[in-house]
């Protein structure tokens, strides 16, 4: 069996195929205004053909406000849906009436549900009218949370909540595609807990120590009876007056509830955290969540070497850095303060925590206002031990460019742009990125391998960071998901979560971590003036072939299928999706180009260029380069896809033309040396695809030295500068498969304009280093541009304007270092004494 692991992606340049036209447009134009004499003839300049004006619409919008009144459509007048939990309706946001479609599956901050389920899922005791209502809306009519006295200048219903609506204007009508919904999206607060109220599941924030004031701000988890249980999964169970929680809250409002299936209660590093549901100091541990996971000093344990120790605190106090001791088979739950930790179960809160807390501002008749958290970070490293089950991930940021193909005239900026950051508790696995793909019609789930990032690395220990240059992760998905290989407790393969995994911390999945996106990034116009261009909202499967059957809260044992969104936010001159004729062949095509094959009915398979073997030394910068034609008429857009099949594993990253060349560092000791690694290239016209496999053979031989020459600067108009690095290797310039590479960087500082404060950043001459040119030409003393220092070929490199400061924009500044690396291992750092400048 061939394991895959290390995987990374990227579309072909869409550009390339018009730059050539526009060269031959030129030369064309040439020609034709420099005619040849003709006797007994009247010359004629052909002039080009008017181009077409670019569509009025559809136009996209984006549109974020108070819900000032929100209806479910009943009757069908807006959309027949195949079930009355997929009606749409219509939103008023801002003045602006959208229309929301059927099959609408909007996201709360950590629920996802449809459109009727905001209706029919709203507090009962705060709804006050006889019709459906959202208990959010403005014009809704709602009642107090109790028919009691409230506390002086607050009401039941507070102000309303606020929602996001991105879709496109088709035929003047306002159609939805994403909706978000929350009572405020940015409603944060930060402190240090200073009391925790058992009873009622609830933490104070903001007071004195020990203390409980009236001031001080309270926390409650909105988290419901967990199906079989009494409790909740991260303390006592919260409900509605009259449910069987054992914290029943006046308007509870189970739209807003934490994500219990992924721990949305956690730590800085992702371990999840808990209320005790008992008072650990008068009434005995909580199995669950036992204060014994919350050590003293001198029980803090630091990660082993390389890691940096951490900072031990005074004899006696809790650890706020600390690593979990090793689980032991079999082991039966432990209480009280003499027990190890446990990282099979949570970690409680305590007095002292520093926390974010995420929520809804709701009212406690009997004592006010509180906040219904969805969301806790505490300021607490707890990480587990390296290359042990169980491992717990977070994800803190997600963001997801669409892609997509300009409308015809209208010329638009778009990106496949994919961020992916978070934390894991073990630092010495790999966390592999997955797309969470969904069949239309079953609504299974598959997990697409996107790559792999290190959370290992400093300045910050157990985070990580996908955020590739680029790389093909179309088409995007509702969710997201991070895996450590600490599940699988393999750091050479990828890993994936299987229907069987172990299940830890009151019956969370472990390793893993999915998350919805709330920021897709759609097209934007590159002609100002133009119309805006539309969101390419059809690019999202489970907006155009729908998600299966429905997994929100009231789907029952016989869920309805969700389907495409009717009426679509799309319509031609947009174009049906290439996916559609393999995903759901039978949803209508959009019409302004059908998911069809090329027209003579045969499909090309495209052609590959690259190295088969490639050998390099250990710790050598390596670079594998290809390249692929299409065959077809007219040739069809191709994607890359890199993917490391066997070998010790390497962090890798697309790097060149938008991912079809490949850059990693060789694995150095105490790798097992030598290494041979192997990747899979995939180059796919969406149509068909070809793959190619390359052997990477790594040396324990002895690095090359780098000799950097010449590296000069020279001022030229409006500051841009000339830079120009001529350097040798040790070995000889025809050794096979030798390769230089040149970084150049910069420190400056930002000024921000009003307070002036300073902000420092690294200017660099590209993301990852750029390779240099194998030239030959005789050395000339005095020479404007750098020679080689012999007769001999030498590397170098020239190029315009490469650190541009970013607060003045056209001015470009002297580098103060240059790094010339080899892929044979050398390496060499030259700094501002070493660079002539002119």
């Amino acid at each position: 069996m061939v394991n895959t692991s290390h995987e990374v992606s990227g579309p072909s340049n869409p550009n390339a195929l018009k730059l050539v036209l526009g060269v031959l447009i030129l030369a064309g134009s040439t020609l034709w205004c420099s005619p040849a004499p003709a006797a007994k003839a009247v010359g004629a300049v052909f002039l080009p053909a008017p181009i077409d004006a670019p569509p009025a619409e559809p136009l996209q919008f984006s549109i974020t406000g108070f819900i000032q009144a929100a209806t479910l459509d009943s009757t069908g007048e807006i959309c027949i849906a195949s079930d009355s939990r997929l009606r749409g309706g219509t939103v008023n946001v801002n003045g602006q009436t959208i229309i929301i479609p059927c099959n609408t599956i909007l996201q709360m901050p950590a629920l996802a549900v449809t459109w009727a389920e905001l209706f029919s899922m709203a507090p009962v005791d705060l709804n006050a009218a006889g019709s459906p209502q959202t208990s959010m809306a403005l014009q809704d009519k709602v009642k107090p949370s109790t028919s009691g006295a409230l506390n002086p200048g607050y009401n039941g219903a507070l102000p309303s909540y606020e929602i996001t609506v991105q879709g496109n204007i088709v035929d003047g009508r306002y159609i939805a595609g994403l909706v978000f919904v929350s009572q405020q999206s940015l409603n944060v607060g930060q402190g240090v807990i200073n009391y925790i109220d058992y009873d009622k599941a609830e933490i104070h924030v903001g007071g004195k120590l020990g203390v409980s004031n009236p001031t001080d701000v309270r926390v409650r988890l909105n988290d419901p009876v967990l199906p079989g249980f009494s409790s909740g999964r991260f303390g006592k169970s919260h409900g509605a007056i009259g449910s069987t929680a054992e914290v029943k809250e006046a308007a509870f409002d189970q739209r807003f509830t934490v994500d219990q299936d992924n721990p949305t209660v956690h730590s800085s590093t992702g371990y999840p955290m808990c209320i005790p549901r008992t008072n650990p100091f008068t009434a005995g541990d909580d199995v669950d969540c036992p204060m014994s996971n919350r050590p003293v000093a001198p029980h803090c344990d630091s990660l082993p070497l390389p890691f940096t120790p951490f900072v031990m605190p005074a004899s006696g106090q809790r650890c706020q850095s600390f690593v979990m001791s090793p689980p032991v088979t079999g082991a039966q739950p432990c209480s009280g303060s003499t027990c190890s930790t446990d990282s099979t179960r949570q970690a409680p809160l305590v007095i002292g925590d520093y926390i974010d807390y995420l929520g809804t501002l709701k009212i406690d008749p009997s004592s006010g206002p509180y906040i219904s958290a969805h969301t806790l970070l505490a300021n607490v490293g707890v990480f587990t031990q390296p290359g042990t089950q169980p491992v717990y991930a977070a994800i803190e940021v997600l963001l997801t460019g669409t892609g997509g193909l300009p409308v015809a005239n209208l010329p638009q900026e778009a990106t496949t742009r994919l961020k992916v950051e978070g934390f894991v508790t073990d630092p010495t696995m790999l966390v592999d990125i997955y797309a969470m793909d969904i069949d239309p019609y079953t609504g299974a789930t598959s997990d697409r391998l996107l790559g792999t990032a290190d959370p290992g690395n400093p300045p910050v220990v157990g985070r990580f960071k996908f955020v590739p240059l680029a790389g093909a992760f179309m088409p995007p998905t509702r969710n997201y998901r991070v895996v450590s290989r600490g599940l699988c407790g393999d750091n050479f393969s990828t890993c994936k979560v299987s229907d069987s995994a172990p299940r830890y911390a009151n019956g969370l999945v472990a390793g893993q971590y999915n998350a919805p996106v709330f920021e897709y990034i759609f097209a934007e116009n590159r002609v100002k003036g133009d119309p805006q261009p539309p969101a390419n909202l059809q690019d999202l499967p489970f907006l155009y072939c729908g998600s299966g059957p429905l997994t929100t809260p009231t789907a029952g044992s016989k869920p309805p299928i969700v389907g495409q969104l009717v009426p679509a936010p799309w319509k031609a001159p947009m174009y049906t999706p290439a996916f559609a004729s393999t995903l759901c062949p039978n949803a209508p095509i959009v019409g302004g180009v059908a998911a069809t094959p090329p027209a003579s009915g045969t499909v090309g398979i495209p052609t590959i260029t690259t190295n088969s073997i490639v050998n390099v030394n250990a710790g050598a910068s390596v670079t594998l380069f290809a390249s692929a034609s299409d065959p077809n008429l007219p040739p069809l857009l191709v994607n890359y896809r890199w993917q490391q099949i066997s070998g010790p594993p390497v962090v890798i990253q697309p790097v060149g033309n938008l991912g079809q060349n490949l850059s990693f560092t060789a694995p150095r000791a105490p790798t097992p040396l030598p290494a041979a690694l192997q990747f899979t290239l995939t180059v796919t016209n969406g149509l068909a695809s070809a793959s190619s496999v390359v052997k990477v053979n790594v040396a324990n031989a002895a690095s090359d030295f780098i000799t950097v020459n010449n590296v000069t600067w020279t001022n030229t108009k409006q500051n841009r500068g000339k830079f120009s690095v001529v350097a040798t290797s040790s070995l000889p310039p025809t050794t096979p498969g030798l390769q230089l590479f040149v970084q150049a960087s910069a420190d400056w500082f930002i000024v921000d304009p009003l307070t002036q404060a300073l902000t420092p950043i690294t200017l660099e001459l590209a993301p990852t280093a750029v390779p240099m040119s194998l030239v030959q030409n005789a050395p000339v003393a005095g020479a404007a541009l750098a020679a080689c220092p012999s007769l001999a070929p030498c590397w170098q490199f020239t190029t315009t304007g490469i650190l541009s400061v970013p607060d003045n924009a056209g001015v470009f500044i002297v580098p103060q270092t240059v790094t010339i690396t080899s892929n044979k291992g050398g390496s060499t750092t030259v700094g501002s004494d070493s660079i002539i400048v002119r």
